[in-house]
């Protein structure tokens, strides 16, 4: 055997002449890879074996960020414009913002709250008002129901006039969005049905990023677990609006306590 060539996916193709060298890849998608490797000698092609290997997400520990497929110790990490760690037995937000009271039974220990029935209702009627930036992040525990829950919302109980609203059923984010409330307009996400899984009784992390690439045009992604499983670009400045003062809910849709978020939640962070 003179060489083996390598093959990941459709387009890598790496030659290895030295047989005992170690061979890696860094990959930029997730999901399933085909890699081959064909051995060959003078007269050309001996060989060629495959597999499909599974290529997850690179989670790094707390305290360290993903670089050029590394973890790397973070000291440049963005502070939130608000949070909540649910740190003390308290609900409050860590930087004092707004204040927030516990609706029904949510139970407080170790950092975590953990929601039975309860939500937690912050005043803070036109949070994020025409902000055109804005990135929602949250460790949560959700247990799995064919049922809606909502992880945190400004909403009433008109429909589709909700400018902040992450809700999950049945394991996928189903409805997730920075609503233009004032210009009656939303955006609404195409996902990945295949990766839009939200795992059941385990830790993930979801984040819903709204970020303004031109003045005419914006983005909306869903991540779980730092993979994007939906997004969408509009023709238009998506920016956050409301028409009417409307409550911020965490664990639940509205202050009526519609679609209650039925598992525990490690933290709330917003950046702008």
């Amino acid at each position: 055997v003179k060489s083996i060539v390598w093959k990941f996916g459709e387009t890598v193709v790496t030659v290895v002449e030295n047989l005992a060298s170690a061979i890696s890849q860094m990959f930029n998608t997730v999901g399933d890879v085909l890699v081959s490797a064909t051995l060959k000698d003078d007269a050309g092609e001996v060989l060629t074996v495959s597999t499909t290997v599974n290529v997850k997400p690179l989670g790094c520990p707390n305290g360290q960020v993903e670089q050029n497929g590394k973890c790397v110790d973070s000291t440049t990490e963005p502070q939130p414009y608000v949070s909540w760690n649910f740190d003390n037995g308290s609900v409050q937000d860590d930087q004092k913002l707004f204040f927030s009271t516990v609706k029904g039974n949510v139970a407080l220990e170790n950092g975590v709250a953990t929601f039975n029935g309860g939500y937690i209702s912050v005043d803070a009627p036109l949070f994020m008002n025409n902000e055109c930036n804005a990135t929602i992040v949250s460790r949560v525990k959700y247990k799995y129901s064919t049922e809606r829950q909502a992880l945190i919302a400004t909403a009433d109980l008109r429909p589709f006039t909700d400018p902040v609203l992450i809700m999950i059923t049945a394991g996928k984010l189903e409805d997730v969005q920075f609503a233009d409330t004032s210009n009656s307009r939303g955006i609404a996400l195409t996902y990945n049905q295949e990766i839009n899984t939200v795992p059941s009784d385990a830790w993930s992390t979801i984040t819903l990023r709204l970020t303004q690439l031109t003045s005419t045009t914006s983005k909306l992604t869903a991540f779980v677990n730092g993979v994007a499983v939906g997004e969408k670009t509009t023709n238009y400045s998506h920016c956050i609006t409301y028409d009417q003062a409307m409550p911020l809910t965490i664990g639940a849709a509205a202050e009526s306590g519609l679609t209650r978020w039925q598992g525990a939640i490690d933290f709330v962070k917003i950046y702008k």
